[in-house]
């Protein structure tokens, strides 16, 4: 790794004046779409939506719809590519589709929250990839905000005792949410590296085209039916494409440039208070106090690693 990468990696998240406004909001709307696509998703899956239906059909409609943007503006910069940096992509791409997977499948299992505190484990994966294989180092505002956030995500997740918290199988909910963080975390970092050479919008459009064609493989593969659902189920769906797709993972892209994978996956960790918060409301879910204070902590770990 480069020294200027090396430089990014300890100073971006600690030295706030050089990060853009632009940057401050991707982070800001990167959380709260993420708070809020659970919500979307599970009303979509209690319609009768199948989970690889929801996914194909989000991630066909955003290539499709940032193709002519990507064509007329950033053509050039795609064409410029080496073969590798196009295998990365379709790496990026299918860990990204793997992800969305494990994410709605989870949510089947288990609740929102118990989702949500499992798949925000990815700093835990990210930090130590990044450190063996891309040689980043972090300042200790990074290491005491990602254990306070690891930390308050267990008190969360051991809290559910005197939870009402719906699942049929919350274990086997928590290890997919497990699973699902992984592959976010290798999302994450691969994005970081290829970040640094496409724009951010030519970049989204590769890499959820490359996660659209691993959905529809597999889709067919299951034969999962194209039509036939409700009316209310396809609003859901397309609360999920505009929340999710266009507003969350375009943000992560747009972050990417100003914030480490890790960073920005402890941003992240702030999505599960609102979670929490939002499937009370919409879902009757209600928190015991252990999640409460768990979430506190989460909270607290993000202020201080982005401070």
């Amino acid at each position: 790794m480069s020294q200027e990468m090396k430089t990014t990696a300890v100073n971006s998240p600690t030295t706030t004046s050089t990060i853009p406004l632009k940057g401050i909001g991707a982070g800001l709307l990167v959380t709260l779409s993420a708070a809020a696509t659970p919500i979307a998703i599970r009303n979509a899956q209690l319609q009768g939506v199948p989970s690889l239906y929801i996914i194909t059909v989000r991630l066909i409609v955003v290539s499709l719809v940032l193709f002519p943007l990507v064509r007329y503006r950033h053509w050039p910069a795609l064409q410029q590519l080496e073969r590798r940096d196009w295998a990365f992509a379709i790496v990026a791409g299918f860990f990204l589709a793997l992800n969305l997977l494990l994410l709605f499948v989870s949510l089947e299992y288990t609740s929102v929250l118990v989702n949500g505190v499992t798949r925000r484990t990815s700093p835990l994966w990210i930090i130590w990839l990044e450190i063996f294989f891309l040689g980043a180092t972090f300042t200790w505002h990074i290491w005491a905000g990602l254990f306070l956030a690891l930390g308050g995500s267990i008190l969360v997740a051991l809290g559910s005792t005197g939870a009402t918290t719906p699942g049929s199988n919350p274990l086997l909910g928590a290890l997919l949410g497990l699973l699902g963080s992984f592959c976010i975390g290798l999302y994450m970092l691969i994005g970081r590296k290829l970040s640094s050479k496409l724009p951010s919008l030519a970049y989204s459009w590769v890499v959820f085209t490359a996660a659209a064609v691993v959905a529809i493989v597999y889709a067919v593969i299951r034969q999962v039916p194209f039509s036939g659902y409700s009316w209310l189920g396809y609003v859901w769906v397309v609360a999920v494409i505009i929340i999710a797709q266009f507003i969350g993972h375009l943000s992560i892209n747009v972050g990417l440039h100003y914030f480490p994978a890790t960073t920005m996956s402890i941003f992240m960790q702030l999505s599960v208070a609102i979670s929490a918060v939002l499937a009370f409301f919409a879902l009757g879910e209600i928190p015991s106090p252990w999640q409460i204070v768990g979430s506190v902590f989460i909270a607290a770990g993000v202020l201080l690693a982005t401070r």
